[in-house]
């Protein structure tokens, strides 16, 4: 509430994690972790949520391990971030 009086955009993101490593995608902690996301969304505008753990962008030789991307990696999902908030920046400037 504070940050919407406020007008201030919460961005929350999962960080690309590699497909072994989402064997439980649908554990009950994944499925409860999904279920607040969508509720948090749909009860306040001003978040947003980038769900990047699937992203195809990445393969097998961009992971230190299976939920870490390494330094190369890690440059190209930070430009990736900077194009969404720059998107967002340019959207709530139009009104």
């Amino acid at each position: 509430e504070y940050c919407k009086k406020n007008k201030i955009t919460v961005i929350l993101l999962s960080n690309p994690i590699y497909k072994s490593y989402r064997i439980g995608d649908e554990s009950e902690l994944n499925v409860l972790r999904t279920n607040y996301l969508k509720q948090l969304t749909s009860t306040y505008s001003n978040i947003i949520y980038f769900d990047f753990e699937k992203d195809t962008r990445f393969n097998v030789f961009d992971y230190n391990n299976e939920d870490h991307l390494n330094s190369d990696a890690l440059i190209r999902y930070t430009k990736i971030i900077n194009t969404k908030i720059d998107s967002i920046e340019h959207y709530n400037s139009l009104y």
